[in-house]
């Protein structure tokens, strides 16, 4: 790997303790997380993790964009966060992160450098951001690597698997990284063959048994960030080879990410802030450079450390006093209400978006949620420069069955800020103020379908399960996403995909039609 990595150095072969950078880790994470310094990820997490509480794990969520595929973001992340908490589950994974990342750069480098209490206080951003499942699989990922370090190698294809069922995203890096060791290292190729094969084997499988997502945007400012990363990596004297040519390697995964829209996307240049950058500080502070040289280089890990923290000031505009009210549960509960007693059956409500989505986690069957790879495949008119029209934006709405709109005075994301102007103009035709309070205006919206058109009525929609009350035979359009897992629990019809993704119900006969996602089946098909 071009110099010799120590795969034998005792947990206390270097001066200070190595529990300490851990120790660290975990009481700024407590600490971040008991202040409150949430960001908008965290929404997401809660969400899924209420879901896992409430029903356990299931295959199909109708709570976002009509219908998605929970397992498919992560597996293991919500079951662990039910069962000890995020927060927990948060300083657990930066402490594991930390240790290994101390370990493999002690095994690097001869000796702990401060890049091992850089990676420490880092690991806060993460917990801020509100990036559990990527935190989690990255400590699992590291903990992988260095039981490939140390030769065990049937643990380091476990951790592997473990990493993918945690996050596909820090997976995909394990694979990237693995991929490197075994060109440079021939004493593990087979271990590190064998890691990265299990990571990428776990996640083709996941991929395939969950497939939907789309493109995730990739800003040109993040792009320049992670090849300016990769060009340091690969110039510093203390870089090993392995080093330079992973770096070479992220440049080009990163250019081609930016270059073909995919799920990955602007997610590239993670990998670049949660461990590229303090590997940085670690081979800075063991190099032994002088003059120009040395104030290039720091400037250069200065800048970057700026923009690697720059999103963590997302959490701290979410403890300002203009968005802090929309980040909890109370601030949602009068729309709540007023939903609960206007509505009769399953309805879908498009709320527009906050900065810190946590209409996300506290508003039932939304249109939108807060997966942006779904949002921008399946809501694409939110994105487009100019798509966005009072006329467009009605024909989304019957498009989608949305029955109500809901607008709130906390500061909007930014796939919502137009919308917001546009229904504050009364623009929209068919939109019915319904109520209003200081915080919130509800419109009802007039003429639509809503979640289903043909003869019956939608009776029941939750996790895993539709129920329809047939009247008659006929064709009925479900706005539910098709999903092949569909299971029918009578002989009422059966069901195929529609145009728009949406579920067409083809009942024989009147009576109660029920539906059902099974991955093992449990029931007859429902296709037709």
């Amino acid at each position: 790997m071009g110099r010799t990595v120590r795969s034998d150095i005792p947990l206390r072969a270097d001066p200070y303790r190595p529990a300490l950078p851990a120790l660290l880790a975990a009481a700024l994470a407590a600490a971040v997380w008991l202040a409150g310094l949430h960001g908008g990820d965290l929404a997401a997490q809660v969400y899924r993790t209420d879901l896992v509480r409430r029903h356990g794990l299931v295959l199909w969520d109708p709570g976002w964009y009509g219908g998605q595929y929970p397992l498919s973001y992560s597996v293991l992340t919500p079951l662990l966060g039910a069962a000890i908490g995020l927060g927990v589950l948060a300083a657990a994974s930066a402490a594991v992160a930390t240790l290994a990342f101390d370990r493999l750069t002690v095994a690097l480098l001869g000796r702990r450098t401060a890049g091992s209490w850089y990676f420490a206080a880092s690991t806060l951003l993460a917990v801020a951001i509100g990036q559990v499942a990527y935190l989690a699989g990255e400590a699992v990922a590291l903990a992988a690597l260095l039981a490939l370090l140390r030769r065990f190698r049937a643990l380091a294809v476990a951790l592997a698997a473990g990493v993918t069922l945690l996050s596909p995203l820090a997976a995909a890096f394990l694979v990237l990284v693995c991929g490197v060791w075994a060109v440079h290292d021939r004493s593990r190729r087979a271990g590190a063959v064998a890691t990265g094969a299990g990571a990428a084997v776990v996640v083709g499988l996941l991929g395939l048994a969950f497939p939907g997502d789309g493109p995730f945007p990739f800003s040109v400012g993040s792009l320049l960030a992670a090849l300016a990363l990769s060009a340091l990596l690969a110039c510093l004297p203390r870089a090993p080879a392995a080093v330079r040519t992973g770096a070479w390697v992220y440049a080009a995964a990163c250019l081609a990410s930016w270059a073909v829209p995919n799920p990955i996307g602007g997610n590239a240049p993670r990998l670049a802030e949660s461990a590229g950058v303090p590997l940085a500080v670690a081979l800075l502070s063991a190099s032994r450079l002088r003059g120009k040289v040395a104030l290039v280089a720091a400037a250069v890990v200065a800048a970057l450390a700026v923009w690697q923290w720059g999103p963590g000031l997302a959490a701290l505009r979410a403890a300002s006093p203009s968005e802090a009210p929309s980040t909890t549960a109370s601030f949602y509960q009068p729309l709540v209400r007023q939903l609960e007693a206007r509505s009769r059956g399953p309805v879908r409500v498009e709320v527009v978006p906050t900065a810190q989505h946590w209409e996300s986690a506290y508003v039932p069957d939304l249109a939108r949620g807060w997966e942006r790879q779904l949002d921008v495949r399946d809501n694409p008119i939110f994105y487009r420069p100019g798509a966005l029209t009072a006329a467009s934006y009605r024909r989304w709405l019957v498009a989608n069955g949305v029955r109500w709109v809901a607008l709130s005075d906390a500061p909007a994301d930014s796939s919502g800020r137009a919308e917001a102007a546009l229904l504050r103009s009364g623009a929209v035709a068919g939109l019915r103020l319904a109520w209003s309070d200081r915080s919130w205006r509800l419109w009802r919206v007039e003429g639509g379908p809503g979640l289903l058109s043909g003869p019956g009525r939608l009776t029941a929609l939750g996790p895993d399960r539709v129920t329809v009350q047939v009247s008659r035979p006929g064709r009925l359009v479900l706005r539910v996403r098709y999903n092949r897992y569909w299971r029918a629990r009578s002989g009422v019809g059966c069901v195929a995909p529609g145009a728009g993704g949406w579920t067409v119900v083809e009942a024989r006969r009147a009576g109660t039609f029920a539906l059902r996602a099974s991955l093992l089946g449990g029931g007859p098909s429902a296709t037709c």
